[in-house]
């Protein structure tokens, strides 16, 4: 790469006359404006187009520079010179059928294999391999030349497109969202399609360079929640978060998070309550703010399963009534997915490779057990969702989506991606791994239990021992026979119908109970109920119950 030089501040050629003015670069040391754009590292400067360069000169007070004046500020070697002239003079001499393909890309290495690519209706990118391309295009026919005869000369659209100087050629393709194109790394393909028209800030589109006057704060920079989407906040308050201001707060910080920081998080989102209380709503509108890169995922071999290049740029994925409650391997393969940084990419027809992993999950779903969390879950914030009243109301959620189209959509991500959500996660005040432990999660935690747990639950919550005390009147407090005991537990639950006498009794010594044998009789005897309630809340988590008794009740039931 060239060496960075400093041009005279008295050549009127490149100042147009003008004096242009110090700016400092550090504390001690200054270089005249044009200079200035030579003090940034070499990728920064070749990714700065005329129009940003004009900007940049602009917001210093400095005349428009001419083109050639960008040339030099840029210290083009006289190779690099050669070759953008011979680049533009190969796209003005190109044939005029070779636009037919525009849009249309070559990328060496797709996966493992040359791809031909082109960015979808959809926004998404489109690829097929160069003999499927050969094939699509293989009779068009362009004229190339003449023969000696002076007959015209013709080749394949396709070959002279494939060999042609002006087709554009990258090394890989990589899904790179928030990142502006001066930071794209060399020869490569970004897959992002960038924000949505219109949400970003000007200012958030200019490349920020040393000595720039940050602009002034707007209306939504502030901690200050927005008026305009008053109506979508309220119902993430009050129905989303059920009125708890901590888990508000950091779900609003989620948000913030996936806007300004793309990339995995180790916590989903999950969403459970009755049908039409607004769950999918937020998904979906949240979700615009993606454009192409929202996926929403209706089964799930979409999140978890082969062929996934959807997920290769995916940046917010929404599983919508997608089960994960039942299937020890679903739910493996879910936990795996939110905390892992790649994940394993398989489009048809090309070998899975490994590749960054951008998007964050959320989960909807009416079922009352939609993840199987483990007993000392960090991965999901699980909110159970109820609109009350507004359930099913059309009036009610259409008026936070006519707000939202009328300005709160923009006005919503203006705030979360202003100065003082930004600050905040920058800073560390918002932290993602403080997640808030709901009792929605609780549940799922209980839902989620073994066989064997949820029958300790049942008879923790009654207060009463199944099964049939010994006939000796001297067996400890809290005995009950063996044979009546393992009755109880299969009747309870099916699945523990498949389990033999001796792993029903490892359970139980799980438990703290201990074995009891008396003149032929056999069982078990447990601990007090508030010891054994105690040990519940420390193993698996705070539980509401139903009385405050500290023993066991006399009434058993016979088996």
């Amino acid at each position: 790469m060239p060496d960075d030089t400093y041009l005279s501040p008295d050549d009127p050629e490149i100042n147009n006359g003008a004096t242009p003015p110090l700016i400092p670069v550090t504390d001690t040391l200054s270089v005249v404006a044009p200079n200035y754009i030579n003090a940034m590292p070499w990728i920064q400067r070749q990714r700065m187009t005329y129009e940003e360069f004009c900007a940049h000169a602009e917001a210093q007070g400095l005349p428009k520079p001419t083109g050639a004046q960008w040339l030099e500020t840029y210290n083009l070697t006289p190779a690099e010179l050669d070759e953008m002239k011979a680049l533009i003079e190969a796209c003005d001499n190109a044939p005029a059928g070779l636009r037919e393909l525009d849009g249309h890309i070559f990328i060496r290495k797709f996966g493992n294999k040359p791809r031909v690519c082109w960015r979808q209706d959809d926004g998404r990118l489109g690829q097929m391999s160069v003999h499927d391309f050969k094939t699509a295009y293989g009779e068009k026919r362009l004229q190339v030349g003449q023969t000696k005869d002076g007959k015209p000369l013709y080749r394949k659209l396709v070959e002279v497109w494939l060999d042609h100087r002006s087709t554009p050629h990258y090394e890989r393709a990589e899904f790179l969202p928030g990142h502006m194109p001066w930071q794209v790394p060399e020869e490569t393909y970004n897959v992002w399609a960038g924000w949505p028209d219109g949400l970003m800030r000007e200012r958030d589109l200019r490349p920020r360079l040393l000595g720039d006057v940050p602009e002034p704060d707007d209306e939504f920079d502030g901690p200050e929640e927005p008026e305009q989407c008053k109506l979508f906040l309220a119902h993430l308050y009050d129905n989303v978060c059920g009125g708890d201001h901590e888990v508000y707060s950091y779900l609003l910080g989620w948000l913030a998070d996936a806007l300004l920081r793309p990339g995995p998080c180790e916590v989903a989102v999950v969403m459970t309550g009755p049908s039409g209380s607004g769950k999918g709503l937020v998904a979906r509108l949240f979700g615009e703010f993606f454009g192409p890169h929202f996926f929403v995922a209706n089964r799930q071999e979409h999140i978890d399963g082969k062929f996934n290049r959807h997920l290769m740029e995916t940046q917010f994925l929404f599983g919508d009534e997608v089960d994960f409650g039942s299937g020890a391997a679903a739910n493996k393969r879910l936990r795996n997915l939110v905390t892992e940084p790649t994940v394993a990419i398989e489009p048809k027809g090309v070998d899975a490779w490994q590749a960054r992993k951008w998007f964050r999950i959320m989960i909807a779903s009416n079922d009352a057990h939609v993840i199987g969390a483990l007993k000392d879950d960090r991965r999901f914030l699980v909110l159970n969702v109820d609109a009350g009243d507004h359930n099913q109301d059309r009036a009610y959620f259409g008026a936070i989506c006519r707000e939202w189209d009328s300005g709160g959509g923009l006005a919503f991500f203006r705030w979360l991606t202003g100065r003082s959500w930004r600050e905040d996660i920058e800073s560390g005040r918002w932290n993602v791994g403080k997640r808030p432990a709901t009792a929605a999660l609780q549940e799922q935690k209980v839902l989620s239990l073994a066989p064997e747990e949820q029958f300790l639950l049942g008879i923790l919550e009654d207060g009463c021992l199944p099964g049939a005390p010994p006939a000796n009147r001297r067996a400890p407090r809290g005995t009950v026979l063996s044979r009546t005991l393992f009755s109880a537990m299969r009747e309870h639950s099916p699945r523990l119908r498949e389990f033999s006498d001796q792993r029903l009794g490892k359970a139980l010594e799980g438990w703290g109970c201990t074995r009891w044998q008396s003149n032929g009789e056999r069982g078990w005897t447990f601990p007090p109920l508030a010891e054994m309630r105690a040990a519940w809340c420390a193993h698996i988590g705070d539980h509401r119950w139903p009385d405050e008794a500290t023993d066991w009740h006399e009434t058993v039931v016979p088996f």
